[in-house]
């Protein structure tokens, strides 16, 4: 095979990245969102389209092995609908499935140990010779904290309360600059309006306010985080791992501020010695392209 083509798909945008066997990259591009489950199928088939066309100008498509992990593409049958559409282009082999799997391969490959993916959701995979084990994920309405969605939801939930005794804390005051207003439950309307992805977008005002010594911020950071370290644990547990330590790697929005949720993670775990905990070093993207690359050795 002489080119793997990895895209990533994820919530609010769609990486694609081509490299030649060498590992040297050819073409990339970033496009909008390809979830299906958000925008559509044929808008997915859309974004997949202008993608491959930009990325593998000029290069025979025989030639390229692709792998397409998409937020949504593993819901109901949208799996086999994104297969079938990749299975037109005539590329020399194809395979497709989560954003997730994207993660995983980019933050552990083959090896053994944990991906934990806080972002607007949260969701765990181990990975224990090659089998891959998840825990979480059940989206928002069903998840109990640890992620960007509940972190901000908490927030607004604390500042509300404030307001109901008509108090403020740098928290709500961050809040209040952030949505405009006057009083947050004037907001009330527009926030269920607009739904979980424009909650989740508020989730640094806390990790500001925290910054700012706010209590309420420590407060909601830390509850947050039990949920990752209960995530971690339990997923050592389910897939059997028995490294010491396990390897734990967070990825996702969220985890950019590792520098304060690390140490809070560390405190919820019964011994933290277990894990060594460290964040993505490469883009899902480059996930893809290993999956791409797996694909053909498995093949």
């Amino acid at each position: 095979m002489k080119y793997f083509l990895g895209i990533d798909g994820g919530g609010t945008k769609t990486e694609f990245l081509l490299l030649d066997e060498s590992g040297h990259t050819v073409s990339d591009i970033v496009l909008e969102s390809s979830n299906p489950t958000d925008v559509g199928m044929d808008n997915t088939k859309d974004v997949l389209a202008k993608g491959i066309e930009e990325v593998c100008r000029d290069i025979p498509l025989c030639d390229i092995s692709v792998f397409a992990g998409i937020a949504g593409g593993i819901t109901g049958n949208n799996r086999e609908c994104i297969r079938e559409y990749l299975s037109l282009f005539g590329f020399a082999h194809y395979d497709n499935g989560s954003d997730a799997q994207n993660c995983v391969a980019a933050a552990l490959d083959t090896d053994n140990g944990i991906t934990v993916i806080i972002g607007t959701g949260s969701v765990a995979f181990s990975q224990n010779n090659g089998k891959l084990f998840r825990c979480g994920g059940y989206g928002y309405l069903f998840e109990e904290g640890g992620s960007g969605f509940s972190i901000a939801r908490d927030a607004i939930i604390a500042s509300l309360r404030l307001e109901e005794s008509d108090k403020s804390s740098v928290l709500s005051e961050l809040l209040k600059e952030k949505l405009s207003c006057t009083h947050i439950l004037d907001k009330v309307g527009e926030l269920h309006k607009e739904g979980k992805r424009y909650i989740a977008s508020l989730c640094p005002v806390v990790f500001e306010a925290f910054v700012r010594n706010d209590p309420t911020a420590h407060a909601i950071l830390s509850q947050n985080m039990k949920c990752v370290a209960d995530l971690i644990t339990s997923s050592k547990e389910k897939s059997g791992l028995t490294d010491t330590p396990v390897r734990t790697i967070l990825s996702g929005g969220v985890a950019k501020r590792s520098d304060i949720l690390i140490p809070m993670i560390k405190e919820h775990l019964a011994d933290k010695d277990d894990f060594l905990i460290d964040t993505i070093k490469k883009a899902p993207v480059h996930g893809a392209v290993i999956l791409a690359k797996r694909g053909v050795m498995n093949a």
